[in-house]
């Protein structure tokens, strides 16, 4: 289910500009990394506890238990290594079940679970002020490349993996679960070393036009035009 959508990022680039007029404000260097995490194929049973969501007779259960193990695993990995190096580590969730399973998972850690907004401004606030942004969600990854936060995502599914592509970033749009649960080595180390994605102004500035042009289509298609 995580792979039947695709992306085609083009209209959310028309949001750009008040997503940089908030990120221009963000210093360069910080000790805060922010991520964001998601359910992965999870899900809470009574007790409070993870669990897998899809069900055991279901064909792709075991494919959901492997996938939703190593990224468990891989976010664990990755806060501890960056908190190791004195960096405070902070949650940003795009969505209710992102906070609630972040207080499980990560408050436990020390890991400072910010509450679940639906203020855009408030979110890129957050963002602005962290060196680097672990980002799952797709939402979550795009407000990052919309206003120049480097991102070092978890590309959960297709749509994730298609905007990297989009923008150049091969190398990041293959680190998706169903390739990491065979290896997570590599994710790990790219989630703590050096390479982000940052979206250029030039790259920027075409994907606005791009959706510009794709609305004026969009309205002429509607009206007969």
């Amino acid at each position: 289910a995580k792979n039947a959508v695709g992306c085609s990022p083009d209209l959310a680039w028309l949001l750009r500009g008040s997503f940089h007029r908030v990120a221009s404000h963000r210093t360069q260097t910080s000790d805060r990394v922010a991520i964001n995490i998601l359910p992965l194929f999870l899900r809470f049973d009574r007790c409070n506890r993870t669990a897998c969501s899809i069900d055991k007779e279901d064909p792709f259960y075991a494919q959901a238990l492997k996938e939703s193990e190593a990224y468990h695993e891989v976010v664990l990995a990755t806060v501890g290594a960056y908190q190791s190096r004195g960096y405070e580590v902070v949650h940003i969730p795009f969505d209710v079940g992102d906070d609630v399973l972040a207080r499980q998972w990560l408050a436990p850690l020390g890991v400072r679970c910010l509450p679940y907004t639906t203020s855009i401004s408030m979110v890129m606030r957050r963002m602005s002020g962290c060196e680097y942004f672990i980002p799952t969600r797709f939402h979550a990854l795009l407000c990052a490349m919309a206003a120049g936060v480097p991102a070092k995502p978890i590309p959960y599914a297709l749509k994730n993996a298609d905007l990297l592509r989009h923008f150049g970033f091969n190398k990041w749009a293959q680190q998706t679960p169903d390739h990491f649960c065979e290896d997570a080595q590599g994710i790990k180390d790219m989630l703590l070393g050096h390479d982000a994605v940052v979206v250029t102004e030039d790259a920027a500035k075409r994907a606005e036009s791009e959706a510009r042009a794709a609305v004026r289509s969009a309205i002429g298609a509607l009206f007969g035009r």
